[in-house]
């Protein structure tokens, strides 16, 4: 029986530490990254994966508009640039550039 309770105390100590964090972490973590179009940069990123050639471009177009704050994106945006679709580089091109250009002129 007593091991029993050393268990579920583990059991128990494990599940507070794995919680869902509350809205205070959410709205933090919110604030932390930045946004464009009422999506979080990771959003952007993650569509840039898509198999959908025309999502992936809206994605990195949109990057692109999110200038400097994109900067974290510089290396998906890169890889990009070896792919297949001729379009798709073009805009990544550009997108790199106006993440850079904004850099610069700040």
């Amino acid at each position: 029986m007593r091991v029993f309770g050393v268990l579920l105390t583990f059991a128990l100590a494990g599940a507070c530490l794995g919680a869902e964090p509350g809205p205070a972490a959410i709205a933090r973590d919110r604030q932390a990254e930045p946004e464009y179009q009422g999506k979080p940069l990771g959003y952007w990123i993650a569509l840039g994966r898509n198999k959908h050639p025309e999502a992936r471009r809206s994605a990195v177009a949109a990057l692109g508009n999110m200038g400097p704050e994109a900067r974290t994106a510089v290396p998906a945006l890169t890889e990009l640039l070896s792919g297949q679709d001729e379009s798709l580089r073009a805009v990544a091109a550009k997108s790199l550039w106006r993440i850079k250009k904004g850099k610069e002129s700040k």
